[in-house]
Protein backbone atom coordinates (compact mmCIF):
# COMPACT_ATOMS: atom_id res chain seq x y z
CA UNK A 1 0.00 0.00 0.00
CA UNK A 2 0.94 3.58 -1.20
CA UNK A 3 1.67 6.05 1.87
CA UNK A 4 -0.39 9.54 1.87
CA UNK A 5 -3.54 7.89 0.76
CA UNK A 6 -7.00 8.92 2.42
CA UNK A 7 -8.24 6.95 5.09
CA UNK A 8 -11.45 5.15 5.32
CA UNK A 9 -14.15 5.60 7.96
CA UNK A 10 -12.21 4.01 10.17
CA UNK A 11 -9.65 6.98 9.95
CA UNK A 12 -6.67 4.35 10.36
CA UNK A 13 -3.98 4.87 7.72
CA UNK A 14 -1.61 2.83 5.66
CA UNK A 15 1.17 4.21 7.84
CA UNK A 16 -0.05 3.58 11.27
CA UNK A 17 -0.45 0.01 9.56
CA UNK A 18 3.19 -0.06 8.28
CA UNK A 19 4.46 1.32 11.36
CA UNK A 20 2.85 -2.05 13.92
CA UNK A 21 5.13 -3.95 15.41
CA UNK A 22 5.60 -7.12 16.01
CA UNK A 23 3.01 -7.70 18.93
CA UNK A 24 0.24 -5.06 15.93
CA UNK A 25 1.16 -7.51 12.75
CA UNK A 26 0.45 -10.71 15.13
CA UNK A 27 -3.45 -9.20 16.27
CA UNK A 28 -4.33 -7.97 12.80
CA UNK A 29 -2.81 -11.55 11.70
CA UNK A 30 -5.26 -13.28 13.75
CA UNK A 31 -8.28 -10.53 13.07
CA UNK A 32 -7.76 -11.30 9.50
CA UNK A 33 -7.77 -15.01 9.97
CA UNK A 34 -10.39 -14.88 12.38
CA UNK A 35 -13.06 -12.86 9.59
CA UNK A 36 -11.41 -15.32 6.86
CA UNK A 37 -12.52 -18.66 8.50
CA UNK A 38 -16.04 -16.92 9.96
CA UNK A 39 -16.10 -15.21 6.66
CA UNK A 40 -17.82 -12.05 8.73
CA UNK A 41 -16.76 -8.88 8.64
CA UNK A 42 -17.40 -6.14 11.13
CA UNK A 43 -19.99 -3.46 10.08
CA UNK A 44 -17.29 -0.28 10.12
CA UNK A 45 -14.91 -2.13 8.22
CA UNK A 46 -17.32 -2.90 5.39
CA UNK A 47 -18.77 1.04 5.30
CA UNK A 48 -17.02 3.50 2.60
CA UNK A 49 -16.86 6.51 2.34
CA UNK A 50 -17.64 8.40 -0.44
CA UNK A 51 -16.56 11.73 -1.17
CA UNK A 52 -16.95 14.41 -4.52
CA UNK A 53 -13.64 15.74 -6.50
CA UNK A 54 -14.52 18.31 -9.40
CA UNK A 55 -13.23 16.93 -12.58
CA UNK A 56 -12.89 20.76 -13.52
CA UNK A 57 -12.37 23.77 -11.72
CA UNK A 58 -15.48 25.48 -10.39
CA UNK A 59 -17.29 22.73 -11.07
CA UNK A 60 -20.88 23.39 -10.33
CA UNK A 61 -23.28 20.40 -11.60
CA UNK A 62 -23.35 16.96 -10.31
CA UNK A 63 -22.03 15.86 -13.91
CA UNK A 64 -18.74 17.91 -13.53
CA UNK A 65 -17.65 15.75 -9.94
CA UNK A 66 -15.97 12.37 -9.61
CA UNK A 67 -17.11 10.27 -6.85
CA UNK A 68 -14.14 8.66 -4.81
CA UNK A 69 -14.94 5.68 -2.45
CA UNK A 70 -12.47 5.79 0.74
CA UNK A 71 -12.09 1.83 2.01
CA UNK A 72 -10.91 1.06 5.06
CA UNK A 73 -7.24 -0.14 4.37
CA UNK A 74 -7.08 -3.17 6.43
CA UNK A 75 -10.27 -4.56 4.26
CA UNK A 76 -8.16 -3.71 1.30
CA UNK A 77 -4.94 -5.58 3.23
CA UNK A 78 -7.15 -8.30 3.77
CA UNK A 79 -8.92 -8.47 0.06
CA UNK A 80 -5.21 -8.05 -1.80
CA UNK A 81 -4.77 -11.41 0.09
CA UNK A 82 -8.25 -12.70 -1.50
CA UNK A 83 -7.29 -11.56 -4.64
CA UNK A 84 -4.20 -13.04 -4.74
CA UNK A 85 -5.50 -16.54 -4.23
CA UNK A 86 -8.45 -16.49 -6.50
CA UNK A 87 -6.40 -14.34 -8.82
CA UNK A 88 -5.86 -17.33 -11.13
CA UNK A 89 -8.68 -19.30 -11.26
CA UNK A 90 -10.79 -16.32 -12.14
CA UNK A 91 -8.51 -15.65 -14.75
CA UNK A 92 -8.78 -19.02 -16.18
CA UNK A 93 -12.60 -17.97 -16.72
CA UNK A 94 -12.17 -14.57 -18.72
CA UNK A 95 -11.52 -14.90 -22.71
CA UNK A 96 -7.82 -14.83 -24.14
CA UNK A 97 -9.66 -11.38 -25.85
CA UNK A 98 -10.15 -9.76 -23.13
CA UNK A 99 -7.36 -7.10 -22.22
CA UNK A 100 -7.94 -4.89 -19.95
CA UNK A 101 -7.32 -5.62 -16.65
CA UNK A 102 -4.95 -8.71 -17.04
CA UNK A 103 -1.76 -9.45 -16.19
CA UNK A 104 1.09 -9.00 -19.41
CA UNK A 105 -1.57 -7.76 -21.17
CA UNK A 106 -3.18 -4.38 -21.60
CA UNK A 107 -5.09 -1.51 -23.62
CA UNK A 108 -1.19 -1.28 -26.04
CA UNK A 109 -1.86 -4.98 -26.97
CA UNK A 110 -5.14 -4.22 -28.34
CA UNK A 111 -4.15 -1.59 -30.02
CA UNK A 112 -1.46 -3.30 -31.84
CA UNK A 113 -3.35 -6.33 -32.73
CA UNK A 114 -6.15 -3.87 -34.42
CA UNK A 115 -3.33 -1.79 -35.70
CA UNK A 116 -1.65 -4.85 -37.24
CA UNK A 117 -5.41 -6.40 -38.43
CA UNK A 118 -6.00 -3.19 -40.66
CA UNK A 119 -2.40 -2.80 -41.88
CA UNK A 120 -2.88 -6.60 -43.21
CA UNK A 121 -6.19 -5.91 -44.86
CA UNK A 122 -5.18 -2.40 -46.34
CA UNK A 123 -3.06 -4.28 -48.00
CA UNK A 124 -4.49 -7.41 -48.99
CA UNK A 125 -7.30 -4.41 -50.04
CA UNK A 126 -10.20 -6.03 -48.00
CA UNK A 127 -12.95 -4.63 -45.88
CA UNK A 128 -11.98 -4.27 -41.84
CA UNK A 129 -15.45 -3.46 -39.46
CA UNK A 130 -14.06 -2.22 -35.88
CA UNK A 131 -17.31 -1.29 -33.20
CA UNK A 132 -16.39 0.16 -30.15
CA UNK A 133 -18.80 0.43 -27.64
CA UNK A 134 -18.02 2.28 -24.30
CA UNK A 135 -20.54 1.24 -22.02
CA UNK A 136 -21.86 3.84 -19.39
CA UNK A 137 -21.15 3.16 -15.73
CA UNK A 138 -20.25 -0.81 -16.11
CA UNK A 139 -18.46 -0.65 -12.86
CA UNK A 140 -21.74 0.61 -10.95
CA UNK A 141 -23.96 -1.66 -12.89
CA UNK A 142 -22.92 -5.35 -11.62
CA UNK A 143 -25.76 -7.07 -9.90
CA UNK A 144 -24.94 -9.20 -7.12
CA UNK A 145 -26.67 -11.72 -7.24
CA UNK A 146 -25.25 -12.18 -11.04
CA UNK A 147 -21.72 -11.59 -9.38
CA UNK A 148 -22.10 -14.14 -6.90
CA UNK A 149 -24.04 -17.14 -8.81
CA UNK A 150 -21.40 -16.59 -11.56
CA UNK A 151 -18.49 -17.18 -9.21
CA UNK A 152 -20.23 -20.33 -7.80
CA UNK A 153 -19.38 -21.98 -10.94
CA UNK A 154 -16.23 -22.09 -10.75
CA UNK A 155 -13.79 -23.60 -8.28
CA UNK A 156 -12.97 -20.57 -6.25
CA UNK A 157 -13.09 -21.91 -2.51
CA UNK A 158 -15.68 -21.84 -0.35
CA UNK A 159 -13.82 -19.80 2.09
CA UNK A 160 -13.12 -17.18 -0.11
CA UNK A 161 -16.64 -17.02 -2.08
CA UNK A 162 -18.47 -16.66 1.28
CA UNK A 163 -16.09 -13.91 2.53
CA UNK A 164 -16.49 -11.87 -1.05
CA UNK A 165 -20.30 -12.77 -0.67
CA UNK A 166 -20.97 -11.15 2.69
CA UNK A 167 -19.12 -8.08 1.59
CA UNK A 168 -21.10 -7.47 -1.35
CA UNK A 169 -24.77 -8.63 0.35
CA UNK A 170 -24.59 -6.42 3.53
CA UNK A 171 -21.90 -3.48 1.89
CA UNK A 172 -23.22 0.17 3.38
CA UNK A 173 -21.69 3.77 2.29
CA UNK A 174 -21.73 7.14 3.73
CA UNK A 175 -21.19 10.19 2.22
CA UNK A 176 -19.37 12.92 3.31
CA UNK A 177 -20.20 16.84 2.26
CA UNK A 178 -17.19 19.16 3.90
CA UNK A 179 -17.45 17.83 7.72
CA UNK A 180 -20.16 16.20 7.80
CA UNK A 181 -21.41 12.60 7.22
CA UNK A 182 -24.95 11.12 6.33
CA UNK A 183 -26.65 8.15 7.53
CA UNK A 184 -25.75 5.05 6.40
CA UNK A 185 -26.88 3.74 2.90
CA UNK A 186 -27.37 0.32 1.47
CA UNK A 187 -25.49 -0.61 -1.80
CA UNK A 188 -27.67 -2.84 -3.33
CA UNK A 189 -25.30 -2.93 -7.40
CA UNK A 190 -21.90 -2.80 -8.76
CA UNK A 191 -18.70 -3.72 -7.39
CA UNK A 192 -16.44 -1.74 -5.08
CA UNK A 193 -14.71 1.06 -6.44
CA UNK A 194 -11.04 1.10 -5.14
CA UNK A 195 -11.22 -2.62 -4.05
CA UNK A 196 -8.46 -4.73 -5.56
CA UNK A 197 -11.21 -7.50 -6.50
CA UNK A 198 -13.28 -5.61 -8.60
CA UNK A 199 -11.34 -5.03 -12.17
CA UNK A 200 -11.66 -8.70 -11.96
CA UNK A 201 -14.81 -9.11 -10.74
CA UNK A 202 -16.04 -6.89 -13.68
CA UNK A 203 -16.29 -9.73 -15.83
CA UNK A 204 -17.89 -12.17 -14.18
CA UNK A 205 -21.83 -11.33 -14.34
Amino acid sequence: MKYGKAAGIDSISCEMLKALGDFGIDTLTELCNKMYHTAYIPEDLKTSVFIRLPKKPRATDCSEYRTISLMCHFLKLLLTVIHKRIAQKIDSEISELQAGFRKANGTREAIFSLKILAEKHIEMQKDIYACFIDYSKAFDSVKHEKLIQAMRKTDIDPNDLALISHLYWTQKTKVRVGKDLSDEVDIKKGVRQGCVLSPSLLYFP
